[in-house]
């Protein structure tokens, strides 16, 4: 490859200090921060039929990430993707829309969960059981 890497190049970086080593910091988490921003979406004044500050979802483990969220490609269900960040294992409460799911990770692990009618069931990639 000859011709790789030219042209002008531009680096974000952010340095984040912290005691011990990597697994027991933030730097994953800060580093998500950097690359994915929260986004806001403003949308115009009007009554609606929910709180004025509300929570779609929530994860309670601390060290474990919801990274995608879809419709299941079978129709009823939804796909999350959930990843441990820290290389220690979790027991959490996926919350979404105020239903439950409970999970356990292993450390560094991926999960995909399918869920529906208040159940979560693990599937692989393409979302079968």
């Amino acid at each position: 490859y000859r011709y790789t890497d030219q042209g002008l190049h531009s680096f974000t970086l952010r340095l984040v200090p912290h005691e011990g080593n990597w697994s027991g910091s933030s730097g994953l988490r800060q580093a998500l921060l950097l690359n994915e921003p929260p986004l806001a979406l403003e949308t115009h004044a009007h009554a609606g039929d929910r709180p004025g500050e509300d929570s779609f979802g929530s994860v309670s483990a601390a060290n474990v990430d919801l990274r995608a969220l879809k419709q299941a490609e079978d129709g009823g269900a939804l796909i999350a993707r959930l990843v441990e960040s820290s290389g220690r294992p979790a027991d959490g409460t996926l919350r979404l829309l105020g239903q439950d799911y409970s999970f356990q990770m292993r450390p560094l692990e991926i999960k995909t969960l399918k869920l529906a009618g208040g159940r979560s069931v693990e599937v692989d990639l393409l979302e079968r059981e």
